[in-house]
Parts: C-alpha cells; sequence; structure tokens
C-alpha cells in the first residue's frame, strides 16, 4: 500500500475509517495490537502519526488563515461603514 503513489492517502483514509468506526482509541493499546497482530505493521504506525500530525498542523494553518481573512472582511467593512454609511454584510 505505501509503495503506490497515494498510499500513504490510502493509509491515512483507512487510519480515519478505524477511528470513526472505534470512536476515542487509545492509541498505544491500538499500536501494541497491531504490532502483536502484524509486526510489520509497526513502520505504518509511525508513518501513521506523522501523516496524522501534518494534517492537524494543516487544519491549523487553514484556521490561521481563514481567521485572518475574517478579521481583514471585518475590517474591509468597518472602513467602508465610516467612510460611505451602513454597508450590507455578504452572506456567509
Amino acid at each position: 500500500m505505501l509503495r503506490s503513489p497515494s498510499g500513504t492517502a490510502q493509509l491515512a483514509q483507512l487510519l480515519r475509517y478505524v477511528k470513526l468506526v472505534l470512536g476515542r482509541v487509545d492509541l498505544d493499546r491500538f499500536r501494541a495490537k497491531i504490532r502483536k497482530t502484524i509486526p510489520a505493521l509497526e513502520a505504518m504506525m509511525t508513518l501513521e502519526e506523522l501523516v496524522l500530525r501534518k494534517e492537524r498542523v494543516e487544519g491549523r494553518a487553514e484556521g490561521r488563515t481563514e481567521g485572518r481573512t475574517e478579521g481583514r472582511t471585518e475590517l474591509l467593512l468597518e472602513q467602508l461603514a465610516i467612510k460611505f454609511g451602513a454597508v450590507e454584510r455578504p452572506a456567509s
């Protein structure tokens, strides 16, 4: 799976599915069970952690970008209102 061009994405999708089905998972217990069942998956678990960490970082970056955009929009609307009077808010 990991050797294919989209292997990392497939693995991440599989792990998201497992999390969705199982709900909150104790990562250490889950990892121990996988290691016991299939020892070769230990490297994949490390990769999974990297993928999830990358997704969290990207999510934070997206959140900051959205926050900045909203802040700039609000500032621009305030400036327009000061200069031209009441301004209609765009639909969200």
